[in-house]
């Protein structure tokens, strides 16, 4: 189940049998760094992460805000690049 705002509400959506392309533009749903609704209309961006298996036959995908959030300096996008990238220094 997905959430997408529509009016200015947020308007429940369940998101399991929508094609991809749809998917795209209807069920982003909440930013996977904030946990918060990412909006009709607000750029984000999408991560495809493989399993990492031997052979790997599915993905994931995670969403983030693409632009700062007001008094914010970075994106979560950003935000969670800058983490991955600060765990993969500390290993």
């Amino acid at each position: 189940m997905a959430e997408r705002s529509g009016n200015g509400k947020a308007v429940a959506m369940d998101c399991s049998d929508v094609r991809e392309s749809e998917m795209i533009a209807s069920c982003v749903g909440e930013c996977d760094y904030c946990r918060s609704l990412i909006g009709a209309g607000e750029k984000w961006v999408r991560e495809k992460v493989y399993d990492p298996a031997p052979n790997p036959v599915s993905a994931r995908y995670f969403h983030f805000h693409g632009e700062p959030s007001p008094g914010q300096e970075l994106s979560c996008w950003e935000k969670h690049q800058m983490q991955r990238e600060a765990s993969l220094l500390a290993a």
